[in-house]
Formats: C-alpha cells, sequence, structure tokens
C-alpha cells in the first residue's frame, strides 16, 4: 500500500514494509554481504517431486535418491500427471543419486497363474 499525501496516494518503498514483517533485521545489505552469511547443507527435493533436467527423461524423488521413470507407460500407470514436472537445473537433480529405474513389467516377467474349471 501507500500513505496519503495532498489526496494523492504516495507508494511506500518495499524495503519499509519488509521492515515492519523483519524488525530489527535490516532487510537491505550491500552485495559483500554475502559472501559474510553462513552457508549450509544445499536444499533437496521433497521425496515424491517429479522432476528433469536438460532431457526429456523424467525422475521421481524417492528416499532421497531420482529414480528414472523409464516410459510414458510407467509413468501414466503410476498415476503421475505430466503438469507436476518440475524442470530443475543439472546441479540441483545431482544433489539426488540415481536410484533403481521405474518401469512396468515386461509380460514375460509377470507370473502367471492358470486357473482350470472343474465340474463335479
Amino acid at each position: 500500500m501507500g500513505r496519503m499525501k495532498g489526496g494523492q496516494v504516495i507508494p511506500r518503498d518495499p524495503a519499509d514494509r519488509l521492515d515492519g514483517v523483519f524488525t530489527g533485521q535490516g532487510m537491505i545489505r550491500p552485495i559483500d554481504h554475502l559472501g559474510k552469511l553462513p552457508t549450509g547443507d544445499p536444499v533437496r527435493l521433497k521425496d515424491g517431486t517429479l522432476v528433469k533436467a536438460g532431457s526429456p527423461l523424467v525422475y521421481v524423488i524417492s528416499n532421497g535418491s531420482r529414480r528414472p521413470i523409464l516410459n510414458e507407460d510407467a509413468f501414466l500407470a503410476l498415476g503421475y500427471r505430466w503438469n507436476d514436472i518440475v524442470t530443475v537445473d543439472a546441479r540441483t537433480l545431482e544433489l539426488h543419486p540415481e536410484g533403481e529405474s521405474l518401469a512396468l513389467p515386461k509380460e514375460e516377467d509377470v507370473p502367471v497363474t492358470i486357473l482350470s474349471a472343474t465340474n463335479n
């Protein structure tokens, strides 16, 4: 918002507005101040996030690992939606070690039980 002066709204400086939210924090700092800030571990992606980076290959984050989803059939069978894919940079993706890939089993890998009908 702003303040009224002479019948006009005078916009406030965004830093003034934030300074009220972060009392005593001093929001405006010189750029050389960044080098003095402590660093921590990189922020990792949340489990269940669908991601891709630089290629069409889509991964799901699972237990901190990135698991490639090998084909569209597997993607859809797992209930994922295309709109939920987040594009990230390669560095962010590489924070997550590659895990086991996800694919639908081949027909010959699926056990089949043959039932026979008996007439009694």
